[in-house]
């Protein structure tokens, strides 16, 4: 069970760095560029990940258990940006489109 957190993790965590290694590596295999959106690489990525998580488990022995592989992936590919939720520093939180921060009241006025 261990295993299949820690490898989950991971993966989780390298997806982002191996997202344009996958997909360079698919582009060259298909000898031209595939109609994929960003969104359907991303997601590639992942089971790509995941896959070779669970083939590193297998190979340690461990007892293979998707949940525990998911969860881990999660928090490996979400960890900065749950961390950065539970520690908010005095209540706000940036708006990602704006870059203003949000307040608790509901005001998103800057200006205090």
């Amino acid at each position: 069970m261990f295993w299949n957190l820690l490898f989950g993790i991971l993966a989780g965590w390298l997806t982002p760095k191996a997202e344009p290694h996958i997909k360079d590596a698919l582009v060259k295999i298909a000898q031209r560029d595939l109609p994929f959106g960003e969104t359907e690489y991303d997601v590639l990525s992942l089971l790509v990940m995941l896959i070779l998580a669970s083939l590193l488990v297998a190979i340690v022995g461990g007892d293979s258990m998707a949940f525990l592989l998911l969860i881990g992936a999660f928090a490996g590919l979400f960890g900065k940006q749950i961390v950065g939720l539970i520690t908010l520093q005095s209540g706000r939180a940036e708006n990602p489109g704006t870059g203003k921060p949000y307040s608790a009241d509901g005001d998103d006025d800057d200006t205090r």
